[in-house]
């Protein structure tokens, strides 16, 4: 049980390793506009801090515009994995002990 948790973990791990923003470029569209990898560049991490009510939700409002207007055109499943490839590595492993059940069957 204990190995297919190290198993998911390090699959997750290297899923999220090479960036999946790696493939674009920080350079101005043809219309003038930032590239989606310039803005998303923009974005800093997020790392949980309660003493300064640093929260998700205080840190997403920061971008929120950006998710919804700036990269409108991208799919929802390659915003999740920038928000993902986001969180700092104590809020990364917070999700994936979330969403990875500790006892498989």
């Amino acid at each position: 049980m204990v190995d297919e948790y190290v198993d998911l973990k390090q699959m997750l791990q290297q899923h999220l390793k090479p960036s999946p923003l790696s493939y674009l470029t920080h350079q101005l569209a043809a219309d003038g506009s930032q590239s989606v990898g310039h803005i998303a560049g923009n974005i800093t991490e997020f790392l949980y801090d309660p003493h300064t009510h640093i929260t998700f939700d205080y840190w997403y409002k920061r971008y929120e515009d950006l998710f919804s207007v700036d990269l409108a055109a991208q799919i929802d499943a390659w915003k999740v994995r920038l928000l993902l490839h986001k969180l700092g590595p104590a809020e990364h492993e917070l999700y994936a002990n979330f969403i990875f059940p500790k006892n498989s069957r």
